[in-house]
């Protein structure tokens, strides 16, 4: 892990010069919806053919390695699990049918927060500057490494639905994931809430667009309307609204000339 590295070295080498940094180990649970896109150039799409989203939260977890520049800005990284997946939906006059599927893609990536505004409400205790609730507004942004394994999970999935008040109204279809690439790089950025008490980071949650770069996977959609056929494709890249949920652990404080641990 080449940015883990990169960080150490960071540290070290600015540690004189900086006071009251600390190193924080942060793990994190991650929501995310997939976003997929149609390729519009391709087949015969029926005109109820559009792009489905769907909020999936699944088993995606992870770990960081923060870095915090006296609660101004920080810059973090490590491996999360996020999600690869796509969805779509099928709509006629008297029945419509969606589906989403998403699996597991490792990210690694390399963030940077700037702190821009600090939010306090209801001051509890006027000599120890206590609030009920206090948070940093950070704006986050960085780039991303990411891949996945075992491409032989995305086989090909089929499904029927009728209506049962229509007879012989029905939608058919077969989707055919292919491969095309295993790893990515990707961009992200959104904002986060850094929730503090008594001067310590607690709470974090985060919520980002994370826009994959090259293409990962381009998926075939064959379907039935009623004995009408159509095929449409979507192509993913790993891209996806998120929210990550974390909390830092405190592994270092920094001082000039002093490390407490």
């Amino acid at each position: 892990m080449k940015e883990l590295l990169y960080l150490c070295l960071f540290i070290a080498f600015f540690n004189d010069l900086w006071a009251q940094n600390r190193l924080y180990i942060t793990p994190i649970y991650a929501i995310q919806s997939e976003v997929s896109r149609l390729d519009r150039h391709y087949g015969n799409r029926y005109t109820g053919f559009s792009t489905y989203y769907d909020w999936l939260g699944g088993a995606n977890f992870g770990a960081t390695i923060s870095y915090y520049h006296s609660d101004k800005w920080n810059i973090s990284t490590g491996l999360v699990a996020g999600l690869l997946g796509w969805g779509f939906e099928i709509k006629s006059k008297q029945l419509s049918a969606s589906h989403n599927t998403g699996n597991t893609i490792f990210r690694i990536p390399l963030t940077f927060g700037k702190t821009i505004q600090e939010v306090n409400f209801l001051r509890l205790n006027p000599q120890k500057d206590t609030y009920l609730m206090l948070f940093n507004l950070e704006l986050i942004g960085g780039i991303s490494y990411d891949f996945f394994i075992n491409p032989e999970t995305y086989q090909p999935y089929s499904y029927q639905i009728e209506n049962f008040f229509y007879p012989g109204v029905l939608i058919a279809y077969q989707e055919v994931p292919k491969v095309i690439n295993q790893q990515s790089f990707s961009i992200h950025g959104g904002f986060a809430l850094q929730f503090r008490h008594r001067g310590e980071n607690r709470l974090r949650i985060a919520f980002f667009y994370s826009q994959g770069l090259r293409n990962l996977i381009d998926i075939d959609v064959n379907y039935n309307l009623s004995g009408q056929l159509y095929n449409s494709r979507l192509k993913t890249s790993g891209s996806v609204f998120g929210c990550n949920i974390s909390y830092p652990i405190k592994l270092i404080t920094f001082k000039k000339n002093n490390i407490n641990y």
